[in-house]
């Protein structure tokens, strides 16, 4: 029987777990012992096993499932090297990290720290937030646009924001999140290294319209003295 508690992937989704998030490098990684705990508080009677690894032309393909909230995940992960090149008769040390780092992304794949996977450094907010991502096809007023605020009227076409205009994001989350994804954008672009699903272009376009919409926040004394998060 079906527990009627059972977490759905939606709510799974949104659990912020960014503070246990590392970097290696320019990549972020949730570690393993984190997902678990995750995992466990949610579903106690979850369970994971390590399938028999391919052996590929020298190089090793670990795989692993996960069984929870009334499913069952897989996923493959190859043996990597820092610049996620497969390694050719890699020891016994990169195969075990390799099959943690599998079973993280499997349980990703219920929704844990999937948002990570795709670049952000932040959760979705819950999908039954009213219209927090629903397009807007709204414009700046006149009056608005003769104050300089023409970004509002911009919408991320990417990411875990998508469909939202910055300006509501900057209503709702603050000067220093805002600031934070600009940070972060101008980091990956430097790199060369776009969010999954989106491009360098997209990304400079964003960056472009952001600072703009501070620059424009700052130098406005009304606008900036309304109290926002």
């Amino acid at each position: 029987m079906k527990d009627i508690n059972m977490k759905t992937y939606n709510d799974l989704r949104t659990i912020n777990v960014s503070q246990f998030v590392e970097k290696k490098g320019e990549l972020s990684y949730l570690s393993w012992t984190f997902a678990i705990d995750t995992l466990l508080q949610n579903d106690p009677k979850a369970t994971w096993e390590f399938l028999p690894y391919l052996e590929i032309n020298g190089t090793i393909m670990v795989r692993c499932q996960v069984h929870a909230f009334d499913k069952t995940m897989f996923m493959q992960l190859a043996v990597l090297d820092h610049n996620n090149k497969a390694i050719i008769n890699p020891g016994a040390d990169k195969v075990s990290n390799s099959m943690m780092r599998c079973l993280v992304k499997c349980i990703a794949c219920f929704g844990i720290g999937i948002y990570i996977y795709a670049g952000e450094d932040l959760p979705p907010e819950p999908d039954n937030k009213p219209n927090s991502h629903a397009p807007s096809n709204m414009q700046p007023s006149d009056e608005e646009a003769g104050k300089g605020f023409q970004s509002q009227g911009y919408i991320i076409p990417y990411g875990s924001l998508k469909g939202r205009s910055i300006q509501s994001v900057f209503e709702e989350q603050g000067k220093e999140k805002l600031e934070k994804i600009i940070i972060l954008h101008e980091e990956r672009i430097k790199t060369g290294t776009p969010y999954a699903g989106t491009t360098i272009d997209q990304m400079n376009e964003f960056l472009r319209e952001a600072i703009n919409f501070i620059i424009n926040y700052e130098n406005d004394t009304e606008f900036s003295q309304t109290t926002f998060p």
